[in-house]
């Protein structure tokens, strides 16, 4: 009788979780759309703004940027000013030089290079019609040969 009673037990709880998936399932559809319905019914009670007080509120927002930009301008100069007056002036104008010197060395380097390319370009056009000629060469020597390769392949088979 015990065991009639955990087996009728155990098939209870198999019913009740196929029970509790299927209910689920049934209400997940209602369970995904009761937040939306929810805030809907929430933004019909909002008290939306007129369009002078958008407009008014805009602005006082743009305002509130352009103020803040200035001010945060205004500090970055300072700063800056701040850390000239305490850094010796000699190392910013050593730094100034050697930044120039590096640029001029770069702006003659791409010179060079520049000139370098045009040189080149130069003398590639002969060395084309060269190459031109080397290849034409070669094709007709290798024409040549094939064409003695079965007259060679004929005699060694004569011979065999």
């Amino acid at each position: 009788m015990a065991d009639e009673k955990n087996v009728v037990k155990g098939q209870e709880e198999k019913n009740n979780f196929f029970t509790k998936l299927v209910n689920f399932f049934k209400k997940l559809p209602s369970a995904i759309a009761r937040p939306f319905k929810n805030m809907w019914h929430e933004l019909r009670k909002v008290t939306w703004p007129s369009r002078p007080d958008v407009v008014k509120y805009s602005l006082i927002v743009l305002v509130f940027l352009v103020f803040m930009g200035a001010v945060i301008g205004l500090l970055d100069l300072g700063s800056t000013a701040l850390v000239r007056v305490i850094t010796p002036t000699d190392a910013y104008e050593e730094q100034q030089a050697a930044y120039e010197q590096m640029q001029a060395e770069l702006l003659a380097l791409q010179e060079e290079a520049a000139h370098d390319h045009e040189h080149e370009e130069a003398t590639e056009e002969p060395a084309a019609d060269e190459t031109a000629e080397e290849t034409t060469e070669a094709v007709e020597e290798t024409a040549d040969e094939e064409a003695q390769a079965p007259a060679q392949q004929e005699g060694a088979a004569d011979q065999q």
